[in-house]
């Protein structure tokens, strides 16, 4: 309750004392990892999910968690990294591909990142967020053709016309 109303220091303050009696509860351990990283501590946000990481060394939610607290403290090779071992150990979630297409776009690795946003989209075709990443991604590739047919997809799913419309005149 206390992260849903953003009570951090309180819900920090439960998850702590809990671990104290219960040093290896994964659920404990993942909200005040989560709750470390909603305020900005990142060093010890990543200290709790690697400890959940060795008692359940494939959950993609804390590996997730993770590679995002490297990312946010500089770590992009890092943060890579795990989100390698993300789609080795989950070759089937489109989050996996987003979530590194993300990061490969930050370090402006465009090729890598195009391949992820194509995958995330054959394995969640309906997720619009990712077409749109992916018409971005093909506009700072000066794919315009390729971002418009992307743009189109939007369109015919629903997608107004002005929400989209300075992605349109981008591919002109």
């Amino acid at each position: 309750m206390n992260i849903e109303l953003q009570q951090w220091e309180y819900a920090h303050k439960t998850y702590s004392d809990i671990l104290t009696k219960e040093p290896n509860n994964l659920a404990a351990l993942f909200y005040r990892a989560f709750v470390n990283g909603k305020m900005r501590r990142y060093d010890l946000a990543g200290s709790d999910y690697e400890t959940f990481l060795t008692l359940a060394p494939t959950n993609i939610e804390a590996r997730l968690g993770l590679a995002y607290t490297l990312q946010k403290r500089g770590k992009r090779l890092e943060a890579l990294d795990q989100y390698n071992t993300i789609v080795e150990q989950h070759p089937d979630s489109a989050v996996a591909y987003a979530s590194r297409a993300c990061l490969e776009e930050e370090m402006v690795l465009l090729d890598a990142a195009l391949f992820d946003w194509e995958k995330a989209i054959a394995l969640n075709s309906s997720n619009n967020d990712y077409i749109l990443s992916k018409a971005n991604l093909l506009l700072k590739m000066g794919k315009k053709q390729k971002a418009r047919e992307c743009l189109d997809v939007l369109l015919d799913r629903g997608v107004a016309r002005a929400d989209i419309e300075e992605l349109l005149k981008a591919c002109r």
